[in-house]
């Protein structure tokens, strides 16, 4: 059967997923619904092998023993070729844990997912849809119950960045551009960056609504969005590094005098970061000097469709 796939040309997907202490439940139930979307993409012939990679940046192992084989068991049940599970035994953050889990990938097809998703039975045949165009580099899914408000093209489908929570990226993308860049962002606007650089590479960045995914966010009584406990610092941080790097000085500007003025203490110890950061020679290199590809909409990284807050 292999190698008649092999004949098509069909692609192979590796799917990768980096944990942090999340509950042994909420692995397995992320597991078996992306176990699911394999399947049947592949009884439909839409790919050819497949294998899960899991990496645990957590301090202790998340997963117990007997949880691995029995996850390994499922997945060979449900056509897998291959589930690996791997603990780092230290915190390389989103990016490093992913460019440590790439090292010698030969699937076609990489599909990056956070364990705090649910995936729709047809996600995987959807975004591998969208990636027949040969122009596409990278493709992301839409996220319930709360979309993402960034902008995409109706008719095209492009968009400024992917979303890393529900990533599908050409292997050969990811290691042509030397993937992640986990030294300047260790917590969020890594996507943001993957996605520019590729774009600066020549290559699409497009969003595929039918491909849909449940993300477990945290929302009050009315609908809105609770921010996880480490995003608001990181996320500000990071926001600095990426105008810094996509030679923005004048966001970079905006953004270190809003925070210092901004009633959040957390807020003013990401600029302070950002400024020792910036002191000691540890930001990284300055490209996209046209500004070509980096989108600064306000402090977005997009035009956004609806606000949050509406």
């Amino acid at each position: 059967m292999l190698e008649y796939y092999k004949v098509l040309q069909l692609p192979s997907m590796r799917v990768q997923v980096i944990l942090y202490s999340q509950p042994e439940d909420v692995v397995e139930s992320c597991i078996e619904s992306i176990s699911v979307s394999l399947g049947n993409a592949r009884s439909k012939r839409l790919i050819a092998g497949s294998s899960i990679i899991l990496g645990d940046c957590s301090g202790s192992p998340c997963l117990a023993n007997a949880t691995v084989e029995r996850m390994k068991e499922d997945a060979t049940a449900a056509g897998i070729d291959h589930l690996e599970y791997t603990h780092f035994g230290r915190n390389l953050g989103f990016g490093g844990g992913h460019n440590r889990l790439v090292e010698g990938a030969h699937e076609d097809l990489l599909l990056i997912l956070n364990p705090d998703t649910y995936s729709s039975p047809l996600l995987v045949e959807e975004m591998v849809s969208a990636c027949q165009d040969a122009s596409v580099g990278i493709v992301d899914a839409k996220q319930l119950p709360l979309e993402h408000p960034k902008s995409y093209d109706p008719v095209t489908m492009d968009t400024s960045w992917a979303l890393g929570a529900c990533m599908m990226i050409r292997t050969s993308v990811m290691t042509g551009i030397g993937g992640f860049d986990d030294k300047s962002f260790f917590l969020y606007c890594e996507d943001v960056d993957l996605s520019w650089r590729a774009r600066l590479h020549g290559w699409r960045v497009v969003h595929q609504p039918h491909a849909k995914i449940f993300h477990d966010k945290h929302l009050t009584g009315d609908g809105m969005f609770v921010p996880a406990e480490t995003e608001p610092e990181n996320s500000a941080e990071s926001s600095l590094v990426l105008a810094y790097k996509y030679s923005r000085d004048d966001i970079v500007d905006k953004m270190v005098d809003a925070f210092l003025h901004s009633p959040a203490h957390f807020h003013r110890k990401a600029v302070n970061r950002f400024n020792q950061r910036r002191l000691s020679g540890d930001l990284p290199a300055r490209i996209d000097q046209d500004h070509s590809v980096g989108q600064f909409v306000g402090f977005d990284f997009a035009e956004h469709n609806f606000s949050y807050a509406d």
